[in-house]
């Protein structure tokens, strides 16, 4: 049993105790992820994307005509969420929705031109976030491919 500590005082010095959260994959990917979303909103700022939306134009810059639905599951967002990304992204002119002829509740997206003259800039930010989570966290070469490809057999790409 944990003895309560009546004398609560927090040190600098004190060191951190993280148990055994070290240990789960799950923990140590979402910190992970916390600081590489943060490291690409950065990047993306002067094009006013989120890593969200980034991954969104990008994935559909290759599957033109996509659903929305499809959009979510492929990219692992919520389709309610889905929505306000894709929403934002109309409203700034990057692509466009058509309904679906055989579903009325289902819409097609596709990039817009303004959208698809992005697409070099937003891949090459994308990379310099990529070497720059290498440079912050002393990744060698040899060791992000060993992560990427853990990553990919994970999530079955």
């Amino acid at each position: 049993m944990t003895k309560v500590n009546s004398n609560c005082e927090d040190t600098p010095d004190k060191p951190i105790d993280y148990s055994y959260l070290p240990e789960l994959v799950g923990h140590l990917l979402g910190l992970a992820h916390v600081e590489v979303s943060q490291l690409c909103t950065e990047v993306m700022e002067p094009l006013q994307l989120t890593p969200k939306q980034f991954i969104a134009i990008e994935f559909i810059s290759k599957n033109p005509c996509i659903s929305q639905k499809n959009i979510a599951e492929n990219i692992g967002t919520a389709p309610a969420v889905m929505v306000g990304i894709l929403d934002a992204l109309s409203e700034r002119g990057l692509l466009k929705r058509k309904r679906s002829p055989h579903d009325r509740r289902e819409y097609y997206v596709q990039l817009t031109p303004k959208g698809l003259n992005m697409l070099s800039e937003i891949r090459q930010l994308a990379f310099e976030v990529e070497d720059l989570y290498q440079e912050r966290t002393g990744l060698t070469q040899d060791e992000r491919e060993t992560i990427l490809a853990l990553l990919r057999k994970m999530t079955n790409r």
